[in-house]
């Protein structure tokens, strides 16, 4: 199996950008999908089904197909939450900030709520904005179904765009699958201030950390290569300097013992061979000579060329003269 990730350098580069000259320059740029893998094998990892975990951001979706607890695939799509607020300041005609803050407080796109005039503009407003965003999350699902997996049966949202009211049954209406709100913190989201803002988040921002934790059996992503590669990191070079000193120790500690080892070893092969001289110088001179240039000298073969050194009688003229001897017998 190969996973790809693609992204555009200019989206790169305007993630960098903030960091420029400062002293938090990020080290990894990564698919923001891929924090909940982590999360997914902790919060998920005893659901058996297969489901999909979708964030619907500012300005664009994730979604996140996820089995037995462990990350299977993601997309991205170029649609989010900043579309409905836009269709509604068209709808009112008002600026941006003021339709936010309508889409937060008063919208509603659930088809049995009873609504004003004002409210029902809200809502085929944000319908209209939906309709995009909720075709391509019904076309993701199905492709994952004819990809050869099993169906989505449970879908799971977080992100700001989760929270527009009546979202979760529209969008199980169109997908034919359960759908509810993801909150990996309930019970401690009451602790938290502004518990809706930061429950929106959560989820992502929790993955991450443990991601940082516990790792991921997901293959880390980093897309800072080519002219974004990061050339120079201080924090870097300190976070590793004890590692690479301990490494650096040990690598010296490991080649004192070979060359002890070594030392001996030849130390022990030299006494070896001096006691076999002396054994050997015993039984031929009747006394044990420990350096081999005197035993040499002794045999009449130390110094010279090695002509000189050859002895003047060998074994086989030795062998010669008894062989005449016993062909001299009758």
């Amino acid at each position: 199996e190969v996973f790809v990730v693609v992204a555009p350098k200019k989206v790169i580069a305007e993630t960098l950008k903030p960091f420029a000259g400062t002293a938090a320059e990020p080290r990894i740029v990564t698919l923001a999908p891929l924090a909940f893998a982590s999360l997914a094998s902790q919060s998920l990892s005893g659901v058996s089904e297969p489901l999909a975990l979708i964030d619907i951001g500012h300005r664009s979706t994730d979604i996140v197909i996820i089995e037995s607890g462990e990350f299977v695939s993601t997309r991205t799509l170029a649609r989010g939450g900043v579309h409905v607020t836009q269709a509604i300041a068209k709808a009112l005609v008002v600026d941006e900030e003021s339709a936010g803050r309508l889409k937060h407080d008063s919208l509603s796109i659930d088809e049995r709520a009873t609504l004003t005039d004002t409210e029902a503009i809200l809502r085929r407003a944000a319908l209209s904005a939906l309709a995009p965003l909720l075709l391509d999350i019904k076309r993701t699902l199905l492709g994952h179904v004819a990809a050869g997996n099993a169906k989505i049966e449970r879908v799971l949202l977080v992100g700001g765009g989760a929270r527009i009211r009546g979202l979760d049954a529209v969008l199980a209406h169109e997908i034919g699958a359960a759908v509810a709100r993801f909150r990996p913190l309930a019970g401690a989201d009451d602790t938290i201030p502004h518990e809706a803002e930061v429950g929106d988040i959560a989820p992502k921002a929790l993955g991450l950390a443990l991601r940082g934790v516990t790792g991921s059996k997901v293959a880390p992503i980093n897309l800072r290569k080519g002219e974004f590669v990061l050339t120079a990191n201080f924090d870097i070079i300190k976070e590793r300097a004890g590692r690479i000193a301990a490494s650096v120790l040990t690598l010296i500690a490991l080649l004192i013992f070979s060359l002890a080892s070594r030392g001996s070893l030849l130390s022990a092969k030299e006494a070896e061979q001096k006691s076999e001289l002396m054994r050997i110088t015993k039984f031929i001179f009747g006394k044990e000579v420990s350096e081999f240039s005197v035993a040499l000298n002794q045999l009449g073969l130390g110094g010279g060329t090695d002509e000189q050194r050859m002895p003047d009688v060998s074994a086989l003229d030795y062998w010669g003269e008894f062989a005449k001897y016993a062909r001299a017998r009758p």
